[in-house]
């Protein structure tokens, strides 16, 4: 795998700590960044936020439900445990939503669909994502990579 990425010029990888509800030990990424690092290649974090932690999306490709309070404290831990151990982390394009329930639909208040999803995943990225990030690594740069998909 290595020679693969050598002779195709990688300099860059990403290590996904969080992708389709799946959380990777600290000691897997730990090891899989120093192998890299090792070898001269660049490690950075990413954050793929689908399939858990916290409540599925109503409605959506495996989106989760950014009102839920348990959504926000599960993400919240993964990005200060990936702050610890890489200084640049990058929120996947799958940092959306589409959610109906009971609990966004009171959330919502008089706001269109369009913009309470605009504020929620703001507010959670500010709140549950970057400020975690930054308490637990000043130096951590952080991209939030929001979907722009068109029909």
């Amino acid at each position: 795998m290595l020679d693969q990425f050598q002779c195709s010029g990688v300099e860059k990888v990403y290590l996904d700590c969080l992708r389709g509800g799946h959380v990777l030990s600290e000691e897997t990424l730990t090891a899989a960044a120093g192998f890299f690092r090792e070898h001269r290649i660049d490690v950075a974090a990413g954050l793929t936020p689908t399939r858990g932690p916290g409540k599925a999306s109503t409605h959506g490709r495996s989106w989760l439900c950014y009102t839920n309070d348990e959504t926000r404290t599960e993400l919240e831990g993964i990005a200060r445990r990936t702050a610890r151990l890489f200084d640049e982390i990058i929120v996947d394009d799958f940092y959306c939503t589409h959610c109906q329930c009971e609990e966004c639909r009171e959330a919502m208040g008089a706001r269109t669909w369009v913009e309470y999803y605009r504020d929620v995943l703001v507010e959670v990225a500010e709140r549950h994502i970057v400020a975690p990030i930054k308490a637990e690594n000043p130096d951590a740069h952080v991209v939030i990579k929001y979907p722009q998909w068109y029909d």
